[in-house]
């Protein structure tokens, strides 16, 4: 497969081979490189996907949802692939999946309905929730109330008692760290709207 890619991007028969080489071992695909790629997992293939769209080694490498379907172990050995090649190229990443970004973007775009609504880097995005994000601790009893009242972001069962994630502009809890996963919530939970 990546020999036919090759040919079709125009690549000389002599360079071929070493380049396959080089690709397949950056996306660790070189012990599989015989394989039927039918036999291969979902990480496997998207990264077989990354290999042959660097075979002309462009500047530019535009990624939709590349990690949407795979395990934990390959999305992270999948964002590890994507940030050594960050190093001498731009990447687009666009995703939901906010743990994949969280670790690898210098710069996010958040968009809604085609509309830019926040740009920034991952530090300055998360700062901007700063003493917003709060848990607090409740009875289950009393969770619909917390519930009807407030921007929940998640709920964690802890013993008998459950811990709220909540967005609020005063103080009602004990303010935690935001994560971006908060900030997706605040522009993209329809309950904000």
């Amino acid at each position: 497969f990546m020999s036919y890619i090759c040919s079709l991007k125009g690549i000389n028969s002599v360079d071929t081979k070493e380049k396959v080489k080089e690709l397949l071992e950056l996306v660790n695909l070189e012990r599989v490189k015989n394989n039927k790629i039918s036999t291969f997992s979902g990480g496997m293939r998207q990264r077989l996907g990354i290999a042959q769209a660097l075979i002309n080694n462009p500047k530019l490498l535009i990624l939709d949802e590349p990690t949407a379907g795979l395990d934990p172990k390959e999305r992270i050995r999948f964002r590890n692939i994507l940030s050594r090649l960050s190093k001498d190229r731009i990447i687009i990443f666009s995703t939901h999946i906010i743990s994949d970004i969280e670790y690898i973007a210098d710069w996010i775009i958040f968009m809604k309905d085609g509309e830019i609504i926040n740009q920034n880097t991952p530090a300055k995005v998360i700062n901007e929730l700063k003493n917003k994000v709060q848990e607090i601790t409740v009875e289950e009893i009393e969770l619909d109330k917390y519930i009807k009242k407030h921007n929940v972001i998640s709920l964690k069962r802890h013993d008998d008692k459950i811990i709220v994630r909540i967005l609020a502009n005063k103080k009602i809890g004990t303010f935690c760290k935001p994560k971006l996963e908060d900030i997706y919530m605040l522009y993209y939970d329809e309950s904000n709207v």
